[in-house]
């Protein structure tokens, strides 16, 4: 039983160098091109932004007006001349400011898009590199355990050659061995398929090689579901990114608002003559006017847009609501799984490992001399295989409920602990 020891020493063991997960997120995060296009349409909504309250250009005319067809010159009529006028048109409104603040608010909605998006690229991150480590953990225990089926092939075998063993126990404990030997392949395939995911999220060949830990450390929570779900409430950018759509879709109504005042347009003109009679000596002219829109479609249309931002508003405040109940269900799905894989964990390394390796030695002895079946043998040997499994996939599962804390409280990008 040197070999089921070694095993157990192994499992039982610190974990080796390798890149832990929240240095990898900070590798991933530093330059993942998805980041890079949301980082560069943050910058052009800031260049808008910076130009949205920018007034109207005011408008220069020239005019050669009142012009006899007959002559086409200024001195052929009195009333002829060279119009100069210039207009502007005045936001008094308030659409300036308003456009500004909109401006504003979607950059902020954007940098919270990029800041969840963020969260999602490091929780998949942390999810596939433990899963990766569960995974080759278990490769090298079953890799153990078909080692362990070799030395009980051994005993049967030379139980069987001496007649105190049928052939059939001989073929079935091949056939398990076979089986479990198998079973490496299918390890193979998910560690394939779970490194190239960590690899493209650090943008490297999928078949890049990547040191993970030879045995997952217990990840051991601080605080409760309530407390993060507080946590949660202040800082999780689904929340923030909720909340301030719905003030962009305010501040959208407010501009509708706005534009549906009457903005007024005012003008000055100087007006050039030359024609001279007795009655008009030909003196220049100037005029200043005011125009000013009636508000008939456009007070239609505001209202009608104004409403709309409305009801988006209300819609994004419901769907906050809805993402709060949501996280909070999260949150206290993954303290229950946390604490049960803890409690799992504990008890299957300090107690049910140990009782399952003396187990089986000593039915491995027991059937050495006779005293035990072949059928014990078997059970003793798959409940050690089991209950190593069983430990591997806790410690795995309080790193992934870790994972999905920090990635619903939006700590995750951060590497915080939760």
């Amino acid at each position: 039983m040197r070999s089921a020891l070694i095993a157990i020493a192994l499992l039982l063991s610190g974990p080796t160098s390798a890149s832990e997960p929240d240095a990898l997120v900070a590798e991933a995060l530093e330059s993942h091109p998805t980041l890079e296009a949301l980082d560069a349409g943050i910058l052009a909504l800031e260049a808008k932004a910076s130009v949205a309250g920018t007034w109207s250009d005011p408008a220069a005319m020239v005019e050669y007006s009142n012009v006899p067809v007959d002559g086409l010159g200024l001195a052929g009529h009195p009333m002829a001349g060279l119009q100069l006028k210039v207009q502007q048109r005045l936001p008094l409104s308030g659409s300036p400011g308003a456009k500004e603040a909109l401006g504003a608010s979607r950059v902020e909605d954007a940098a919270l898009g990029r800041d969840q998006r963020a969260e999602q690229l490091a929780l998949g991150l942390r999810q596939a590199y433990w899963q990766l480590a569960a995974v080759r953990q278990d490769r090298a225990l079953t890799e153990r355990h078909v080692a362990l089926l070799d030395e009980l092939l051994a005993v049967v075998r030379a139980r069987y050659e001496t007649g105190a063993a049928p052939q059939s126990t001989l073929l079935e404990l091949e056939l398990r061995r076979d089986r479990l030997a198998d079973a490496i392949g299918d390890r193979d395939r998910d560690e394939r398929r779970l490194l190239a995911a960590v690899n493209q999220a650090l943008q490297r060949s999928p078949d890049a090689a990547l040191e993970t830990l030879s045995e997952t450390p217990a990840a051991a929570p601080t605080g409760d579901a309530e407390a993060w779900l507080g946590r949660a409430s202040t800082s999780s950018p689904a929340l923030a990114a909720l909340s301030a759509r719905a003030e962009t879709a305010r501040l959208e109504g407010e501009l509708a608002r706005t534009t549906g005042r009457p903005d007024p347009t005012v003008w000055a003109g100087y007006r050039l003559r030359t024609a001279q009679t007795d009655m008009d000596p030909g003196t220049d002219l100037v005029s200043i006017g005011m125009s000013v829109p009636i508000p008939v479609a456009s007070a239609r249309r505001s209202d009608g847009e104004q409403a709309s931002a409305a009801h988006r508003a209300a819609s994004l405040e419901a769907q906050h609501s809805a993402e709060q109940d949501r996280i909070a269900s999260q949150l206290e799905a993954a303290e229950a799984s946390w604490e049960r894989a803890l409690a799992l964990l504990e008890r299957t390394r300090d107690e049910l490992i140990p009782s399952a390796t003396r187990t089986l030695d000593a039915v491995l002895s027991d059937y050495r001399v006779g005293r035990a079946g072949f059928d014990a043998l078997i059970r003793a040997e798959l409940e050690l295989l089991s209950l190593e499994r069983a430990a591997i996939g806790a410690a795995a599962t309080t790193q992934l409920q870790h994972a999905a804390v920090l990635a619903l409280t939006g700590r995750g990008a951060a590497t915080e602990t939760p």
